[in-house]
């Protein structure tokens, strides 16, 4: 039989206000997630990643704006930011992520 793991309140915490915050962005701004979760192994083969990218805990994302649709960044930051959410812009995508000391 697998063993359950208990997962601690606080990370339940942190994991529900970034699914609801990107829900609330998705609402506002059209774009797709790209990335979500990782495990360890797949984090370390992923280029330029960090060894500890909150994707490994499910509290950051890769996102791609529909075509022609990319947003200003200073009104998304603060959009995101009000959520609770940092934003990175990369060449390709976004990158949002649970600001880091909210928690």
């Amino acid at each position: 039989m697998d063993r359950v793991t208990v997962v601690p309140p606080m990370d339940l915490y942190r994991y529900q206000t970034f699914t609801l915050g990107v829900r609330a962005l998705a609402r506002r701004y059209p774009f797709s997630v790209t990335s979500w979760w990782r495990t360890p192994a797949h984090n370390e083969g992923v280029k330029d990643a960090v060894a500890d990218s909150q994707h490994q805990e499910g509290t950051a994302c890769d996102v791609a704006f529909d075509p022609g649709t990319v947003p200003d960044a200073g009104p998304f930051r603060a959009a995101a930011r009000e959520l609770g959410l940092e934003v990175h812009p990369e060449a390709d995508h976004w990158h949002l992520e649970l600001v880091s000391n909210l928690y």
